[in-house]
């Protein structure tokens, strides 16, 4: 069966994979944004603490507030000799061929050579190291978050494919009992009153199948009684009637019985290929009608339908002709239809 491109299922499952994409992108973005904005900050920093140091009126003046003046940017003078940084990890900033970044004992230290002439500068950075790792650790609660609703929101809405299961099942004439379903939200809800509406449905139906055995049981004693009553008579042609009369009342009692298993499912379609006239015949017989009281005109067309059932709605079809309608009824067939004529006064709405 081919998936519907309308189902909950599809759009949970599509609204889930953009959000999820759209938190990663947000999450990458920042990511990105902040190393730049952090750069850009260092940058700034050390650009500033050059011009600190450099400024030969805070060596004139005190080093204490040389001190004072690279606290408040988070810097230091290093208190560690290069000889000892080198042994740490280096790293270059790009285009940059004049600073050098040593790392070494969970410090950044900023290392400037001099121009000809000059002192080289070393510098400490003091702030602490920005933890990536908690920005990607709050990335993946995100995402698991959204992971547990998308889980628990698929979860919840899995018991409307077993409700379109049991309701297709219902409609194809299963009336076997759906799953009782736990829980006190709208799906369950109306699962269990479709449970409910199905269990009613199955009493009636078992009630009704309980009045027909009733009446067709009660039915066959007194036709069986006349019947038997009739051939005790002398013959004659009210005996004649009567038999035909009861005749017929064991074999509406029998169609009657049929039709019912056929409605209720129960009996199967035993379908062959019989001639028209043959099927009118049977249905003429079951009404106890003459040849001459029905017309029949066109082709006599071959027809792979059920024999007794056929017959049937062949016989309710002339037998509402008969009733309804003044005259003689014509059946015209072809390979197209089969239909039937009679004239009688027209029907008010």
């Amino acid at each position: 069966m081919n998936p519907n491109r309308h189902s909950l299922f599809i759009a949970v499952t599509g609204f889930f994979i953009v959000a999820l994409l759209a938190v990663n992108t947000l999450f990458w973005m920042q990511e990105r944004f902040r190393g730049k904005e952090q750069r850009f900050e260092e940058e700034r920093r050390l650009r500033e603490a050059m011009r600190i140091v450099m400024d030969s009126r805070f060596f004139f003046e005190s080093e204490e507030r040389l001190a004072r003046h690279l606290d408040l940017l988070q810097l230091s003078l290093a208190d560690v000799p290069l000889s000892t940084l080198r042994q740490g990890t280096a790293e270059q900033p790009e285009a940059d061929d004049r600073r050098v970044v040593y790392t070494y004992g969970g410090k950044r230290y900023h290392y400037f050579r001099p121009p000809p002439g000059e002192k080289a500068i070393l510098i400490r950075d003091d702030r602490e190291a920005v933890a990536l790792w908690r920005d990607r650790l709050i990335m993946l609660g995100v995402n698991g978050v959204l992971a547990l609703f998308y889980l628990f929101l698929f979860n919840k809405l899995r018991p409307l494919q077993t409700l379109k299961s049991s309701i297709r099942r219902f409609a194809e004439g299963d009336l076997s009992l759906p799953p009782s379903l736990k829980g006190k939200d709208e799906i369950a809800e109306v699962s269990n009153e479709f449970r409910r509406a199905v269990k009613k449905i199955q009493t009636l139906q078992e009630s009704r199948n309980l009045f027909l055995r009733n009446i067709m049981h009660e039915l066959k004693t007194p036709i069986a009684k006349g019947t038997i009553t009739t051939d005790l008579l002398e013959p004659s042609k009210q005996q004649e009637r009567l038999k035909k009369t009861f005749a017929r009342l064991d074999y509406l009692l029998g169609e009657f019985a049929r039709v019912e298993r056929f409605t209720s499912g129960n009996l199967p379609l035993n379908r062959h290929p019989f001639h028209l006239l043959d099927l009118l015949d049977q249905a003429r017989d079951i009404l106890m009608l003459e040849s001459e009281q029905i017309e029949v005109r066109g082709v006599n067309i071959r027809l792979e339908v059920d024999y007794e059932l056929f017959a049937i709605a062949l016989k309710n079809l002339l037998d509402n002709a008969l009733r309804h309608g003044k005259g003689q009824p014509v059946i015209t067939a072809s390979e197209q239809a089969i239909v039937f004529e009679n004239s009688g006064q027209a029907l008010t709405l």
